[in-house]
């Protein structure tokens, strides 16, 4: 029987293993991540152009409602381009609470005219101490209204549910903007 001479094929992969091992070392010494998706120090310390945290209410916000566990501010009553239907009406609601809380909106009525539902944005989920600015969208088909520019008064309730038992413990009832 005759042996095959490994020779070659060693050769062959520690040259592999060497050119891997190099490329990874000059890699990291000049800072480029290994994976692509990961950001590098220097795109790290690049300035952000992520909209403000919900912490930070939009400047000109108005305080809407307080209790307890809440601030509520309202900051803007608005439509989106090509979206056709709906408006926003989104409110920073605070969590002064030492409590997980569901918030959503209730009652509401826009122009005196009864709404069936606030279709999204709320409830919304708040940790203690944290902000949270998600919108409440506002659809079009359950009133007489066909745009933004024709709501005069938004009115509605603001309920506040434990997280873990989903009961309501507490309401700021009446609460009502005119943009």
């Amino acid at each position: 029987m005759k042996k095959k001479k490994k020779g070659p094929l060693v050769a062959v992969l520690v040259l592999i293993v060497i050119v891997v091992a190099i490329v990874a070392i000059i890699s990291i010494l000049s800072g480029e991540p290994a994976d692509p998706a990961e950001p590098t120090a220097a795109q790290d310390d690049a300035p952000k152009t992520d909209p403000a945290p919900a912490s930070d209410p939009e400047p000109g916000s108005e305080l809407l409602a307080s209790n307890d566990f809440i601030d509520v501010s309202f900051e803007r009553l608005y439509e989106e381009s090509g979206i056709q239907g709906v408006a926003y009406l989104q409110l920073a609601i605070t969590n002064k609470s030492d409590r997980e809380l569901w918030v959503y909106l209730d009652r509401g009525a826009v122009n005196d005219e009864q709404l069936s539902t606030f279709l999204s944005g709320v409830p919304t989920y708040i940790m203690p101490g944290k902000t949270s600015s998600n919108p409440a969208i506002i659809s079009y088909s359950q009133l007489t209204i066909e745009s933004v520019d024709e709501i005069r008064t938004v009115e509605f309730d603001i309920v506040i549910a434990d997280r873990e038992s989903l009961s309501e413990i507490s309401r700021i009832s009446g609460v009502k903007i005119t943009p």
